[in-house]
């Protein structure tokens, strides 16, 4: 309770933020665990090996401004800084005791050394990427078939404007975007898809795959000239602030230290610089050459190496989708090709089917709806009656029976004319022996055909032109 008392009662000379900032920097670069003197001398010789980047950038931190340090000289002239905080501590002990500038000198010089290499690195690194893709640009014969075959498009097209362009000199390179946005009147294949299936028609593989030669576009186009530019110029100015270093240190021992370490620095680090120049210099020429090969307007290599990334993604689509309607045609023509054999074997199939003995041929249901006499009359009367016709058996007419005797001629339902070919049974005699209150009609004579040949059993009954005479005459009131 009394060590928490005692933090509490630390003064905070500091804006608050800035002290709790300070603080939790030193202690997460385990600066608060080192002695203040070795961290105060290494600093003065500027010791490189003393220190990781996480350390110099927590000492860049603690770099207090001109108005933090006059503040922090109103301090306890006792050197008793133990009623400060962490921060105020670290700024008087190590800081004001060195002087402002030159700590501030010395840990800029420092964490400049420590992120040369990789500074220089990384600009040698996009140098080179542009360099390459420069060359694969200049150098690829298939690019150059690719563009002479939307040059030829553009020439096709142009001859069948009604007004010709006046400039067919060529094209710019961003209009190469616009052939995968250019439809057909079918509204499905591009312009774009067109030179692809030039391309195939042509039987072109290399410029198919013109893309593979160009492995270094997505890196060039990551890469800028403006930042590398700018990256050598700020290396220069840093080995500039070095030479003010060694030349600004004094005769001490921490002096002479800090300005050998300094000057074997800068020799290393000039070295670097000019081959780091000449690569800068090298890419960018390699660049110009490549606007002037292509007949390109002044553009910065990030717009000019999208738009061939971009390109790149939609010639792939469109390959893709040329090779896709290509299987379609290949299987559309082998169908048409097995078409004609399929179409023989179904004929040999109906060929035989109609050659093959018929083992039963039902006869077909007829009714002759007119004869001679006349049509058959539609009358519900007549049709209910033919219904409860039977069919005649399959007997032969020998064996049938006789048929019955004729009507007398004076019968009152079936007149003289028809009374001769027709045949009729007696008319039945009513089960009641009471006479009804009115004389009951006799039913209709039962019809019959003559002996004709036998008929089978799943044929319906038929009339014949007597038949049909007879049944017209019949006095069908009741």
């Amino acid at each position: 309770s009394s060590a928490a008392s005692d933090v509490y009662k630390r003064q905070v000379v500091l804006a608050p933020k800035r002290s709790t900032n300070v603080a939790i920097g030193l202690a997460g670069a385990r600066l608060d665990s080192l002695p203040v003197e070795d961290i105060r001398r290494s600093v003065a010789r500027c010791d490189a090996g003393a220190f990781s980047k996480d350390q110099l950038e927590a000492l860049r931190m603690a770099t207090p401004s001109q108005d933090e340090a006059s503040r922090l000289k109103t301090c306890d002239a006792s050197n008793n800084y133990e009623k400060y905080a962490e921060a105020e501590r670290f700024m008087c002990r190590v800081v004001l005791s060195m002087g402002r500038d030159a700590f501030e000198t010395r840990v800029t010089a420092l964490r400049f050394r420590s992120q040369f290499g990789e500074r220089a690195a990384h600009v040698a690194a996009q140098a080179n990427d542009l360099r390459r893709a420069c060359a694969g640009v200049t150098s690829s014969e298939a690019l150059k078939k690719l563009l002479t075959y939307v040059l030829r498009l553009s020439k096709e097209l142009d001859d069948r404007r009604s007004t010709p362009r006046k400039n067919t000199g060529g094209f710019r390179l961003h209009s190469l975007l616009k052939l995968a946005d250019t439809k057909a009147f079918d509204r499905e294949t591009s312009a774009l898809d067109y030179v692809v299936s030039m391309m195939v028609a042509n039987d072109d593989e290399a410029t198919l795959h013109v893309f593979t030669e160009l492995p270094g576009l997505r890196a060039a186009q990551r890469a800028s000239m403006a930042h590398c530019q700018r990256e050598v110029k700020n290396v220069q100015h840093g080995l500039s602030r070095i030479t003010q270093l060694i030349e600004a240190s004094g005769d001490d021992e921490d002096g002479v230290a800090c300005a050998d370490a300094c000057s074997a620095f800068r020799d290393l680090a000039t070295g670097a610089l000019k081959g780091l120049e000449a690569d800068v210099d090298a890419a960018s020429d390699a660049f110009r050459e490549t606007l002037s090969y292509l007949r390109e307007a002044d553009q910065t290599p990030e717009e000019f190496f999208s738009t061939l990334t971009s390109f790149e993604g939609k010639f792939t689509e469109s390959r893709k989708r040329c090779a896709h309607r290509a299987r379609a045609e290949q299987r559309r023509r082998d169908e048409e090709r097995r078409r004609p054999s399929a179409e023989r074997r179904i004929e040999a199939k109906l060929s035989r089917r109609e050659s093959a003995p018929v083992l039963h041929s039902p006869k077909q249901r007829t009714h002759r709806r007119n004869s001679s006499t006349g049509a058959l009359p539609q009358n519900a009367a007549l049709e209910a009656m033919l219904e409860r016709r039977q069919p005649r058996s399959r007997s032969s007419p020998a064996d049938s029976p006789p048929p019955p005797p004729p009507l007398h001629p004076l019968s009152p339902v079936v007149s003289e004319t028809a009374a001769s070919p027709v045949a009729a049974s007696p008319p039945r005699v009513p089960s009641s022996p009471e006479p009804p209150a009115t004389p009951p009609c006799p039913p209709p004579p039962a019809l019959t055909r003559r002996a004709t040949t036998p008929r089978s059993d799943d044929s319906d009954y038929s009339c014949d032109e007597d038949d049909l005479a007879a049944v017209a005459d019949l006095d069908l009131g009741h």
